[in-house]
């Protein structure tokens, strides 16, 4: 099974014992997500009073990656301090770089 929008980077779900993650299920999330314009549209639901200057975040990106982590099982905060690193988190957050490798944990 191929996934789209991840530019250059062919990301494929195999079946075939290689490399795994126990969050493969956000990629689905992502796709559904995507398809419905699901984050811009709940983030159209907020004001943003951030100042613009120094917004380094758009509020959809922030808005995926909470329901993102809530929908995949971490629940708390600080589980995002530690799983930013995460490749296929980065990818499910449509990070520009993956990591050094771009390969899954």
């Amino acid at each position: 099974m191929l996934f789209s929008g991840f530019g250059p980077r062919a990301v494929i779900a195999a079946f075939d014992g290689g490399e795994i993650t126990s969050d493969a299920g956000g990629l689905l999330l992502r796709e559904t997500a995507k398809r419905l314009d699901l984050f811009p549209r709940m983030a159209a639901c907020f004001e943003d009073r951030r100042d613009p200057g120094r917004v380094r975040h758009p509020l959809a990106d922030l808005l995926a990656q909470r329901v993102t982590g809530i929908a995949l099982g971490y629940e708390d905060l600080t589980d995002h301090d530690t799983l930013h690193h995460d490749p296929l988190l980065k990818l499910l957050g449509e990070a520009k770089s993956p990591g050094a490798t771009g390969r899954l944990p």
